[in-house]
């Protein structure tokens, strides 16, 4: 992965984080890793703890698009890893994704993206 796309990357996960915190969403991991994968933000909007995967494009669409079958799979899979290492098992979740456009870094915020696969 090349610097600039890392810079961007970078970027697009901090207006994400802050979109969910004006939002009201209490921000619990950032980049969290485990050996099954990598979480973008994990957050708890009231009771429901919510995995939020950021993916930035060109446009909302192309990102929304990125998290295709396979990659709602790793997420369920991680975020399952999450529960259990970190006390939460038995909490209602959600999966979110954060689609943030690259030129001006707006975030559009899909909640309940997707359910699990």
């Amino acid at each position: 992965m090349t610097l600039p796309r890392l810079r961007r990357g970078a970027a697009a996960e901090d207006a994400a984080a802050r979109h969910l915190a004006r939002g009201g969403y209490r921000l619990l991991a950032r980049n969290w890793r485990s050996p099954v994968g990598e979480l973008d933000v994990v957050a708890l909007d009231g009771a429901t703890l919510v995995f939020v995967e950021v993916k930035a494009r060109r446009t909302v669409g192309e990102a929304l698009e990125a998290v295709d079958l396979r990659k709602q799979r790793k997420l369920v899979a991680v975020a399952m890893d999450y529960q259990r290492r970190n006390g939460f098992v038995g909490r209602p979740i959600r999966f979110d994704v954060v689609a943030v456009e690259v030129a001006s870094l707006a975030c559009t915020h899909v909640e309940n993206a997707f359910d699990c696969p």
